[in-house]
C-alpha cells in the first residue's frame, strides 16, 4: 500500500491498480481501465437499485431507513427527514473465515469455482480443487 496511507493501513484505488497491473503483467493504464470498469459496474448496479453479490467476498446491499422527525442543529426547528436507502457491505462467509484465520468449510470448497480441467468438461472435481486450494493457501501463508 502507498506510504501516504500506511498510518491508516488503507488500500487505495491506486494500490489496487498497481496490484492488478503486476498480477496480470499489464500497464498501469490498462489496469486502471479494468479497475475503473469493475468499480463503475458496482456503482451503476447500486444506482439502479440492485444489490451486488461477489461470491466468496461479500455483497453490497441496502437498508431502508424509515422517515423520521429530525432537528435542525442551528435553529432547533423540527424537520421531516425523508425515507432513504442506506448502502452497506456484508462480508461473505469465506472472507470472514479468512480474516479470522479459519480455513474455508468443506461445503464452501465444494460449492465454489467451475474451472477448466484436463477432462475438458469445464469443471474440476472437489479433490482436484482441494489439492490446488491447499497449495495456494500454503504458498500464501508463506508471504
Amino acid at each position: 500500500m502507498s506510504d501516504s496511507n500506511s498510518a491508516r493501513n488503507a488500500m487505495t484505488k491506486a494500490d489496487l491498480i498497481n496490484i492488478v497491473a503486476k498480477k496480470l503483467d499489464i500497464t498501469q493504464v490498462q489496469s486502471g481501465i479494468i479497475v475503473e470498469a469493475a468499480l463503475r459496474s458496482i456503482v451503476n448496479a447500486l444506482q439502479g437499485g440492485n444489490e451486488v453479490e461477489i461470491r466468496g467476498f461479500g455483497s453490497f446491499r441496502f437498508r431502508n431507513r424509515a422517515p423520521r422527525k429530525g432537528r435542525n442543529p442551528k435553529t432547533g426547528e423540527k424537520v421531516d427527514v425523508p425515507p432513504k436507502k442506506i448502502p452497506y457491505f456484508k462480508m461473505g462467509k469465506e472472507l470472514k473465515a479468512l480474516l479470522n484465520g479459519q480455513p474455508p468449510s468443506e461445503a464452501t470448497l465444494r460449492s465454489h469455482f467451475t474451472l477448466f480441467d484436463a477432462n475438458g468438461d469445464g469443471t474440476v472435481s472437489y479433490d482436484e480443487f482441494k489439492a490446488v486450494h491447499d497449495k495456494m493457501m500454503a504458498a500464501h501463508s508463506g508471504h
